[in-house]
């Protein structure tokens, strides 16, 4: 099913980018089904944006915000809130749903504090 597809795709995908992090983001950032790019993408850019914050920083900006961009918004967040909580804070800003915009800013100004 395009489910179990969708499953695997992900599953491998984040894998690839725990070892592989450009390769696996380049691949999934040409990927020409939309809908299967943002999703597969948070679980890359968590690893991505650890080492290149810069590059995922630009893919995320040729987006507009969105429901759709809300998990990868989130994912760069948290990989970056160390090297970068002021970065992380304005990008955790452009999530779209509320709950999920209050908890990723809490969850960074908690870190910060430690």
């Amino acid at each position: 099913s395009p489910a179990e597809k969708q499953l695997a795709l992900s599953a491998l995908t984040n894998q690839w980018s725990q070892r592989h992090s450009a390769e696996a983001f380049n691949w999934t950032s040409q990927l020409t089904d939309e809908s299967l790019k943002l999703t597969l993408m948070p679980g890359v850019l968590k690893n991505f944006a650890l080492i290149h914050p810069g590059p995922a920083a630009d893919w995320l900006n040729q987006y507009q915000a969105s429901p759709a961009m809300d998990a990868s918004i989130v994912a760069y967040a948290k990989a970056i809130q160390f090297t970068n909580p002021a970065a992380a804070l304005e990008s955790a800003t452009a999530i779209t749903d509320p709950n999920l915009r209050q908890v990723t800013i809490a969850s960074i100004q908690r870190n910060q504090n430690r």
